[in-house]
C-alpha cells in the first residue's frame, strides 16, 4: 500500500509555490524485471514532482537552480525532444534533459551539477517503464476521478487519445537512449558488481528494441562473477536467438534450464 501526503513547496526555477505529493511509505512485493525495474506493486512513477507553473521536473523541485528557466520553454524540452509521450513517461524524459542540460549549465556558471550521466539514463529506463505500462492499458471506471473533479477531463482526453502502438515505440526510443549512455557508465564503474549490473541491463536494453544478434554476439561466451548477472544473460541470450522482445522478471526465469552457478562450477 502507497500513503502518498499533500505538501506545499516552493520550486527553485521559478519561485512560485505548488501543492505536491510526497510518498510517505509503500510496500513492493515480487520480483524485479531483467532490467531492475521494481515490482508491479512499487509506483516509481510517484517519485517525480512537476511545478505547475513553469514545468521544472525533479524529483524535489524545491532543490535546483533558476539558470535553466529558458530551457524550460524550449521546444525541445516542452515535447520531450520529439517524443512526445505520454504524461508519466514525460516527466521522467523531462529530468532526463534538464539532467543533461545541467552539465551545459555548470560550465556557464563554472559550479558543480548535482546531475551525471547516470540521472539521464535512469530518467530514459523509467520513461520507457511507464510507456510500457501504457501499451497494456485498460481503463477502469472504478479508479477513473469523478465527472465533478477537475481531473475528469484531462483523464478523459488521456483515454481518448492513448496509442497503444505509439506507446510501444516511444519505449524503444527512450531504450536507445540509454543505450547511446551505457558504454560510457560502463566504463565509468570500478566496482565490478555494479558494472555487471549494467551489463546485464544492457543485453536487455538491446534486445527489447531488437537487436537481437547484438546480444548473441556481445554476450555468448562472457562470465560474470554475479551468479545472477550469469543467469540473467543465459537467459537474454536465448530470448534474442527466439527474437524475443517481450519484458520478463527474474521470476520466469526457470531455475532448471538457467540455475545459478556457484564458485565451484
Amino acid at each position: 500500500m502507497t500513503m502518498l501526503q499533500p505538501e506545499l513547496v516552493k520550486c527553485a526555477v521559478c519561485g512560485k509555490g505548488n501543492e505536491v505529493l510526497v510518498m510517505s511509505s509503500t510496500s513492493h512485493f515480487g520480483p524485479t524485471g531483467l532490467d531492475t525495474r521494481p515490482p508491479a506493486m512499487y509506483p516509481f512513477t510517484m517519485f517525480l514532482q512537476t511545478c505547475k507553473h513553469c514545468g521544472y521536473v525533479n524529483y524535489d523541485i524545491s532543490e535546483g537552480d533558476s539558470s535553466i528557466r529558458d530551457f524550460l520553454d524550449t521546444e525541445m524540452y516542452k515535447t520531450c525532444d520529439g517524443i512526445n509521450p505520454v504524461r508519466g513517461a514525460k516527466e521522467f524524459i523531462q529530468y532526463a534533459l534538464i539532467a543533461a542540460h545541467s552539465k551545459v549549465a555548470t560550465t556557464w556558471n563554472n559550479e558543480e551539477s548535482e546531475f551525471t550521466q547516470e540521472d539521464v539514463f535512469w530518467g530514459f529506463l523509467n520513461a520507457a517503464w511507464a510507456c510500457d505500462d501504457m501499451v497494456e492499458f485498460k481503463p477502469n471506471e472504478e479508479e477513473a476521478p469523478d465527472e465533478e473533479d477537475e481531473e475528469y477531463a484531462e483523464y478523459k482526453d488521456f483515454v481518448e487519445h492513448l496509442n497503444p502502438e505509439k506507446c510501444k515505440q516511444d519505449a524503444i526510443e527512450c531504450r536507445k537512449r540509454c543505450l547511446d549512455l551505457i558504454d560510457a557508465l560502463l566504463a565509468d564503474k570500478p566496482d565490478q558488481a555494479h558494472k555487471e549490473t549494467f551489463l546485464g541491463i544492457k543485453a536487455d536494453l538491446l534486445r527489447r528494441t531488437g537487436q537481437f544478434d547484438a546480444v548473441i554476439t556481445e554476450y555468448t561466451g562472457k562470465t560474470f562473477e554475479n551468479p545472477y548477472a550469469d543467469q540473467v544473460v543465459r537467459f537474454e541470450i536465448d530470448l534474442a536467438k527466439a527474437k524475443d522482445t517481450k519484458a520478463y522478471t527474474m521470476g520466469d526465469i526457470d531455475l532448471e534450464k538457467y540455475p545459478l552457478k556457484t564458485t565451484t562450477d
